[in-house]
């Protein structure tokens, strides 16, 4: 300690702290110290991840620090050549690194771009869940038993089924860390039971008398005279759209993602209109490609007259 003057009042300082009685072991991989304290603390350069590991090791004898220091050596050397993270990620480095996972799946077509924006969206509850900040490494598997009470309080009418979809992929994360030595390979994450009710319905489907009045709402919302030229345009699209996914059967993403290339023919018969069309494999859920012959042909036809991109 040392005493400056500050308002006539002496005010300590801490002197830095320093090493002392320092010596290094097993070929200077480990380096055994003591600072103002009696205590020895243990220190090793983690190559693979540049850090150093520094902790205390609970003793003033030379000889038990030694053997202590030994072995804490082999518990970090075999993590390392496990392939173990020593130094834990927080939840949202997971999740970050996961994404870019799941990106390279897209841009290999092994994954939907709309199965990717679900995965967004369940990790984004995940984080919620944890918070962002924590270690993975420190959180409790046993934790994830809350997640269904969880999601309830912030949405009291969610489907159980929902739940169990979010699990699975927070669980492929999970799976994905352990991979990427991140985590333990006996480390699993416990939901608990998570029962759907019998009668869960998965989504409520419309009605003929409410698709009826759906497309006969969107057809005069798109038709109104005060519209500008940008605003008719979209409304016009977005009637076509729903025209389009209930005659095609087609969920939302696979109609966005229809190119002109996919549709292979456009033919009459009976006064009605067809179209076959091609859906996609990369722009599936299930990932196989599918042909489809449609009603309402007739609306690419007009599309193809007021689209400002038909290429």
């Amino acid at each position: 300690m040392t005493a400056i003057k500050q308002n006539n009042q002496a005010v300590k300082t801490e002197q830095p702290r320093r090493k002392k009685d320092a010596f290094a072991i097993l070929d200077n991989q480990v380096k055994i110290f003591r600072t103002n304290s009696k205590i020895y603390q243990f220190q090793l350069w983690i190559k693979e991840e540049q850090k150093y590991v520094r902790l205390s090791l609970h003793t003033e004898d030379k000889d038990t620090a030694i053997s202590k220091a030994t072995e804490r050596f082999i518990y970090y050397r075999s993590k390392t050549l496990n392939h173990e993270k020593i130094f834990s990620i927080s939840a949202s480095e997971l999740r970050d690194a996961f994404l870019i996972s799941i990106q390279q799946q897209v841009d290999n077509l092994q994954l939907s771009v709309g199965r990717q924006g679900a995965i967004k969206t369940f990790t984004k509850h995940y984080l919620r869940f944890v918070t962002p900040a924590v270690k993975i490494q420190n959180i409790d598997p046993k934790l994830f038993r809350r997640y269904l009470a969880f999601r309830r309080k912030s949405k009291s009418d969610i489907l159980v089924t929902v739940v169990i979809n979010e699990s699975i992929v927070i669980k492929q994360m999970y799976q994905f860390a352990i991979d990427q030595g991140l985590l333990k390979a006996d480390y699993k994450i416990d939901f608990g039971v998570m029962k759907k009710q019998s009668d869960e319905a998965i989504r409520d489907s419309y009605t003929v008398e409410e698709y009826k009045m759906l497309v006969t709402v969107s057809k005069q919302w798109s038709k109104d005279k005060a519209l500008n030229a940008d605003e008719r345009y979209y409304r016009q699209l977005a009637n076509d759209f729903i025209l389009i996914m209930a005659n095609g059967g087609f969920r939302t993403q696979e109609a966005r993602l229809l190119k002109w290339k996919d549709i292979k023919k456009i033919s009459t018969a009976d006064k009605d209109t067809f179209a076959e069309v091609v859906v996609r494999a990369e722009n599936t859920k299930v990932r196989k490609t599918r042909t489809i012959e449609m009603r309402r042909g007739d609306v690419f036809q007009r599309i193809k007259k007021y689209s400002k991109y038909t290429e």
